[in-house]
């Protein structure tokens, strides 16, 4: 899989295509990613951007090339700092901890932009041979979103935090869907109470995907029975 494009470098080299006096490329771009995320990319207009951008028509089309270039700019850099967010978060708690974290992040309001995965702005892209190309690029952003959460739940499984049985690229799909969905439920307007109960529906979900609340005193999780729920509420949060 590709590497993620070095946006400072992208940046350099637009700027010597010709740019304006004064103009800030880095905080044009983060302008533009806040357009793109709080709009969709079908719906954000050239005047919108323009406007997020402090700058006019010219100067955005001279220093980032079309409306789709500037989108996959974009959105490299909302995935520098998804991945940014995501490994800091990983590496500084126990993996249910830091599975808490993410899902908690995502219900809050106002949220940080680097908290939003890329499944939600992929199913939002129009269907069409013209968006191809980004629908490309997205999914690539998202599989290196799952990559990293891939990882920590496999160093999870080895030490012992999970189950051997426990199936970490699964998990990360599963988290990371559960993410976009809570951050959609939150920007839509979702109450409190909901959110924080969809917050423990889905820590549910993940704790039965192998996960033993007791271990087997060497600090290991023991294999449990995970093909009943406690509650029938709780029956579409079990990974089998």
């Amino acid at each position: 899989m590709p590497q993620v494009p070095d946006v400072a470098r992208d940046l350099s080299a637009a700027a010597k295509r010709g740019r304006p006096r004064k103009f800030a490329f880095e905080a044009a771009l983060s302008a533009a990613l806040d357009v793109f995320l709080a709009r969709g990319y079908g719906d954000a207009s050239v005047s919108e951007l323009t406007a997020a951008m402090q700058v006019n028509r010219p100067s955005l089309y001279r220093c980032f090339g079309s409306k789709e270039d500037l989108f996959k700019r974009a959105m490299r850099l909302h995935s520098q700092r998804h991945l940014e967010y995501l490994r800091r978060t990983l590496d500084t708690s126990k993996v249910r901890e830091a599975a808490e974290r993410l899902l908690r992040d995502a219900s809050q309001r106002p949220r940080a932009r680097s908290i939003r995965g890329f499944g939600g702005i992929l199913a939002a892209l129009p269907r069409g041979a013209e968006t191809e190309d980004i629908r490309d690029e997205i999914a690539g952003h998202r599989a290196r979103s799952i990559d990293v959460l891939s990882a920590r739940f496999e160093r999870a499984r080895i030490s012992g935090e999970l189950t051997d049985s426990a199936k970490p690229r699964a998990l990360a799909n599963y988290l990371e869907t559960l993410v976009d969905g809570i951050s959609v439920q939150s920007g839509n307007g979702a109450s409190r109470t909901d959110l924080d109960d969809l917050v423990e529906l889905a820590l549910l979900g993940l704790e039965r995907c192998g996960r033993s609340r007791t271990g087997d005193g060497n600090g290991r999780a023991r294999e449990t029975d995970t093909s009943r729920a406690e509650c029938p509420e709780c029956e579409a949060a079990i990974v089998e």
